[in-house]
């Protein structure tokens, strides 16, 4: 059986991921835990290579 080595290099940007904050929700303030948990869910990246999310299916907050 015959065999072979490879090296590969892949010219890719480093991968960047900008996440808020974990955070802190006062009680009983419903306007400001939906404003809050869209902020916390959303983040950003930049660079690397085929890079994709989930985002599109994180649920909506059920408050």
């Amino acid at each position: 059986m015959a065999s072979c080595n490879a090296t590969f290099t892949v010219g890719a940007d480093d991968l960047t991921v900008d996440c808020p904050a974990d955070p802190m929700l006062p009680m009983l303030q419903r306007r400001r835990h939906t404003s809050t948990y869209n902020a916390w869910v959303s983040f950003s990246f930049d660079g690397g290579c085929d890079v994709s999310d989930n985002s599109a299916s994180i649920p909506a907050t059920a408050i």
